[in-house]
């Protein structure tokens, strides 16, 4: 059998092993991970801060006053919720002038009884046109020539009465268009003096309360919702890479909850920027919350979990 003898410093200790065993000891020693590779298997990130993505300052659209407000600070609304009412009374009468022309103009366009009384007496004159001119083809002076022409002329005029009709119900339909499109209108200004949530969450702020004026552009109300956010920090230059888009990422909150969670996303964005000054890159991620457990604000410690 092959021995090995290994001699440690200037003591006298020998340790005397088979060959096999050597081997063993080596491969492990190459198979186990060290402590190196597992810290390496995180990134740190640094200056690490939870921010809002879904915020949304609601304004009026138009001009009135409030004759209904229907939230506060602190009611939970649906995206589409009615938050408010500006004053409609007149718009609403001019809604309801609209969709009275439009019905108008919906029967004039459909109204073909013009057209029909005009190819009725088309056909009346093209057939006592046609009796003539066979009646001078076959015995000659029976009919004149100005009958002929004569009847001609009523048959010119049927045709051009039947051109006109026509045309006349093109234009009616040209007219219910614009009386739709006034309708339309009408319409959009009834539904903008609804003030209403674009988005699900929370109303934060409420600025103004019944009977107040209001003005196009001017907010109303804010409306945060907490259920998705965005964590910002930095990490070291020399590990930032765009293929770290993608990765997960592990936040726990400096501050330790009730319920010592640890919330898990994904990068969203590294910044093609780098700092000369503290050699860093910052870093987004973006991480659901849908229990509301972290808060916009908050500082935290995370991670990039390299694959």
């Amino acid at each position: 059998m092959v021995r090995f003898v290994i001699e440690q410093g200037s003591m006298a200790t020998k340790l005397i092993l088979p060959i096999h065993k050597l081997l063993l000891i080596t491969v492990a020693g190459l198979l186990l991970p060290s402590r190196a590779d597992v810290v390496a298997s995180e990134i740190p990130v640094r200056s690490v801060l939870i921010r809002l993505v879904d915020q949304v300052d609601v304004p009026a659209r138009a001009i009135g006053s409030l004759v209904k407000v229907n939230v506060e600070e602190g009611t939970q609304v649906t995206a589409g919720q009615v938050l408010a009412q500006i004053d409609d009374t007149e718009v609403r009468l001019e809604r309801s002038k609209a969709q009275l022309e439009m019905e108008i103009a919906k029967l004039e366009s459909q109204d073909t009884t013009e057209i029909q009384t005009a190819k009725k007496s088309l056909g009346q004159t093209t057939r006592q046109y046609q009796r003539l001119e066979r009646a001078k083809a076959a015995r000659n002076g029976s009919v004149s020539d100005s009958e002929l022409d004569l009847a001609r002329t009523d048959m010119e005029k049927c045709e051009y009465e039947v051109q006109q009709a026509e045309s006349e119900l093109e234009k009616a339909a040209v007219r219910l268009k614009l009386a739709e499109s006034k309708h339309a209108l009408a319409e959009r200004n009834v539904k903008i003096r609804e003030i209403v949530s674009p988005q699900e969450g929370v109303v934060v702020e409420a600025k103004h309360q019944n009977g107040e004026w209001v003005t196009p552009g001017e907010t109303i109300f804010r409306v945060i919702s907490t259920r998705r956010l965005r964590v910002d920090g930095f990490i070291d230059a020399s590990v930032a890479s765009s293929d770290l888009r993608g990765n997960r990422v592990k936040l726990r909150v400096l501050e330790d909850l009730p319920s010592g969670k640890t919330f898990y996303g994904k990068i969203i964005f590294v910044s093609p920027e780098n700092d000369p000054v503290t050699e860093e890159v910052r870093i987004t991620a973006e991480i659901e919350n849908p229990e509301g457990d972290l808060r916009p604000g908050q500082r935290a410690s995370m991670a990039i979990l390299v694959n």
